[in-house]
């Protein structure tokens, strides 16, 4: 299997391919788990593979180069890693389950743990990043967890899509809480000791304050914090640079706005309330053609 099969196999899963969330489409070098060559010369990069199990393949985009990145395969079947270039990562993934995929997109990754615990499931973090340190669990056959571009996370996030326990009605004996997709899109900022629970679909341009416990869905261009989270401000920006240019505010909030609208379609999120008076201002300032807004 080509990385472009691995691609098509998961087009028709939730945000992936959308605006934010860029198909990982650079010159890729195929590795397979069970030939000798190709763990060796996945260690000359920095990659070292443990449990081989069978048919699991390593894609590692031209010029990628790490110093420590484990993956383990523990002995399980026909998983996909996709790896980009032209950044820093650390960690380690585990796939305790078959037919899994993941896709880490090139950034600054100081620190990555990903636990895959569910078949046909798909971890997806989009190009562009910084993250200090995260762990993500992927629980629940056919599950996705997804984390669009242009990210900044801070230290000790934790994003799951499950609760690892099962807890039942004693009457029905029905699972009360099953896995479910955790969405987070692009250019989000997440700041420190953050928990992302299970179904949970951040917006665009979100930030959430430290210490956060973020049980219900987050629009986009919203500041929240709290425990659990609530909205604290709506219609706001950030940036890397502490004193961002005008136009880069207003290149950012169009495409962010773009990215919005499309997960409102995917997700049934509500835009960002207010988002048409700042399409307003942003057409006073010509930035936009008549067409580009509807």
């Amino acid at each position: 299997m080509k990385v472009e099969d691995v691609i098509k196999r998961h087009t028709k899963v939730k945000m992936i391919g959308s605006p934010g969330f860029p198909l990982p489409l650079g010159e890729y070098v195929e590795y397979s788990s069970e030939k000798t060559e190709d763990l060796e010369a996945l260690r000359s990069l920095g990659i070292n593979v443990s449990g081989s199990g069978g048919h699991n393949t390593v894609w590692v985009e031209s010029g990628f180069r790490t110093n420590s990145f484990e993956i383990g395969f523990h002995s399980n079947s026909e998983n996909y890693i996709v790896i980009g270039s032209g950044f820093t990562l650390g960690g380690r993934i585990d796939f305790l389950c078959n037919r899994s995929t993941a896709f880490i997109g090139g950034g600054n990754v100081q620190r990555i743990t990903i636990l895959c615990d569910g078949s046909d499931s798909v971890f997806y973090c989009g190009p562009n990043s910084y993250i200090g340190d995260m762990t993500c669990w992927i629980q629940g056959q056919y599950r996705t967890l997804s984390i669009g571009e242009d990210c900044m996370f801070g230290w000790k996030i934790a994003i799951r899509t499950g609760d690892f326990h099962g807890m039942y009605d004693l009457e029905t004996k029905k699972i009360l809480n099953p896995p479910d997709d955790t969405t987070i899109g692009p250019h989000v900022w997440l700041t420190n000791s953050i928990q992302i629970m299970k179904g949970i679909t951040i917006g665009s341009g979100a930030v959430i304050g430290a210490g956060s416990i973020v049980t219900k869905n987050i629009a986009g261009s919203c500041l929240a914090a709290g425990s659990p989270v609530k909205i604290l401000r709506r219609n706001i920006g950030w940036s890397r640079d502490a004193n961002p240019s005008l136009d880069y505010m207003a290149e950012l909030g169009s495409r962010l706005y773009m990215v919005t609208a499309k997960q409102s379609e995917t997700t049934k999120l509500a835009r960002p309330l207010g988002v048409t008076k700042i399409i307003a201002a942003l057409k006073k300032l010509a930035f936009f053609r008549k067409t580009d807004v509807a």
